[in-house]
């Protein structure tokens, strides 16, 4: 996964219509133990890998729990920059990865497991996602 750190704006995890949104310009009163995990997650992120890629039709994502993944990551960076969705589905039959999808419309990925691990962790530092969308 390619982004530069300091071109994020904020943050967002999603699970089964929930959110948090995290601002990430500054520790905004959040302590050095939230943003250490949040620097932690961002590093991991970055070291996430492509293991391979599969074609899936459009009517085929439920099947790997993209239709409506249960997690979904949301980078957003500076004014004018891009967005990154990432859609996290289900794990593979040997569990060491996860089925993903880019800004919900790319390729399916299957990426490492550490992806959904990493998630879990971070929501659980920071705290459960509980803001319902809008």
């Amino acid at each position: 996964m390619k982004f530069a750190r300091e071109d994020l704006r904020a943050l967002e995890l999603r699970r089964d219509g929930r959110r948090l949104v995290v601002e990430l310009d500054g520790d905004g009163g959040q302590g050095p133990l939230r943003e250490r995990a949040l620097e932690d997650f961002l590093d991991n992120l970055k070291g996430v890998g492509r293991i391979q890629h599969i074609d899936v039709a459009d009517d085929e994502l439920g099947d790997f729990g993209l239709a409506s993944p249960a997690r979904v990551l949301v980078l957003s960076q500076e004014p004018g920059g891009d967005t990154i969705r990432i859609d996290i589905g289900n794990h593979n039959p040997a569990t060491t990865a996860v089925y993903t999808r880019l800004n919900a419309s790319g390729p399916v990925i299957l990426a490492g497991s550490v992806l959904a691990w990493d998630f879990d962790k971070l929501e659980a530092r920071l705290g459960p996602v509980a803001d319902r969308e809008p």
